[in-house]
């Protein structure tokens, strides 16, 4: 048997009809959809809820020698230095002196860039291992320190703007749902 609950402002027949004894509503102020989904992030983060595991992998052949059915980019590293030109872009490896050809850069086959255990920044279309997903560092693009991040550690930090107990009052779930 399945249990479900029904998130919507209003409760009405086709939402919890066809099994109202396994169906619960929760209603929730209309256009806040945003902030209940932070507040299920960062209850997700604070609870250790988030398979790190499987976001680490970085390219396919590696999750798929992993078992994994995808990878993801949740380990490839961001600009993340507020007024640089390519800031909430990928970091590629014309960034940081792989070779390139020039018509290339930018495109596919500029490589994105992870972060390793040993600290190395490298392809992530070459490594077999996981990207380190808490990678924040300070880096040196054009004769400029820049600071990059991944990811998972934006979405973090994003998610962890407000408590849940914000993120309850400004879309009307109770905390405890």
């Amino acid at each position: 048997r399945l249990d479900y609950v029904v998130v919507d402002p209003v409760l009405n027949n086709s939402n919890n009809l066809a099994a109202a004894d396994r169906g619960r509503w929760v209603p929730i102020r209309p256009g806040t959809d945003g902030a209940l989904v932070m507040g299920i992030m960062r209850w997700m983060f604070d609870n250790d809820k988030v398979n790190t595991d499987y976001l680490g992998w970085a390219n396919i052949k590696a999750a798929e020698a992993a078992g994994e059915p995808s990878f993801t980019n949740a380990g490839w590293l961001l600009i993340a230095e507020d007024g640089h030109p390519r800031q909430g872009r990928f970091l590629r490896g014309s960034d940081i002196g792989m070779e390139v050809a020039s018509d290339e850069q930018y495109h596919d086959a500029d490589p994105y860039v992870i972060a390793t255990v040993t600290g190395e920044l490298v392809a992530a279309e070459s490594v077999m291992m996981p990207a380190v997903l808490d990678a924040s560092r300070v880096i040196e693009l054009g004769g400029k320190l820049v600071t990059v991040k991944t990811p998972f550690e934006m979405l973090r930090e994003s998610a962890r703007r407000f408590d849940i107990a914000e993120y309850s009052a400004l879309c009307g779930v109770p905390e405890e749902v």
